[in-house]
């Protein structure tokens, strides 16, 4: 939880010093400091003393903590890039989640017609592929070829080197992937 970062954002929108909160919640400057930074855990007393000097409640503050934990992506807002340029045409990645403190990686990817990741790669973590659209074919180096219809899921560890590429030549294929941790 980062009820620390929650404290902190009310504490500064209502123009109060770390000095004065902590002195009025009777703690000290430094333990509200750790508190704020994350690298304390206040127990329920001192989080309540925080909450009256604050004037809200510690649900708003553990709400608040929750809201940040929430990633609402519009499809029109997705950030993207080029992830590789292929003879057939760029390869596209999109973010499904954004990008910041998360513990996973979620994106889609959309391949022209016959377009291929022709490099391997490998990581740390693992990944789950779900083709939306289309058919593509992930070659795990040394373990096998697999052809993914719409709909189909693929898990495989990062560890082994990993290709993909659009089995279709004639029509783009989609899918999406989710990794931990995330790379980018």
């Amino acid at each position: 939880m980062l009820v620390g970062k929650a404290i902190r954002d009310y504490r500064m929108s209502k123009g109060l010093s770390l000095r004065r909160v902590a002195q009025a919640a009777g703690i000290s400057p430094p333990t509200l400091s750790q508190i704020e930074n994350n690298k304390s855990s206040p127990n329920l007393v001192t989080l309540k003393k925080i909450a009256d000097v604050l004037e809200v409640s510690v649900i708003s503050i553990l709400a608040s903590d929750q809201k940040n934990t929430v990633s609402l992506v519009r499809k029109k807002e997705r950030e993207h890039f080029t992830r590789h340029s292929s003879s057939r045409g760029n390869i596209i990645e999109e973010f499904l989640v954004e990008r910041r403190d998360v513990k996973m990686e979620a994106a889609s990817i959309s391949l022209p017609p016959g377009a291929e990741r022709a490099e391997f790669m490998d990581h740390e973590g693992e990944e789950l592929a779900m083709v939306l659209q289309g058919s593509v074919e992930i070659i795990l180096e040394g373990v096998g070829r697999y052809l993914l219809e719409e709909g189909d899921t693929l898990y495989y560890p990062c560890s082994i080197p990993h290709s993909f590429r659009n089995a279709l030549e004639d029509e783009e294929s989609v899918f999406i992937f989710v990794a931990t941790p995330p790379n980018f």
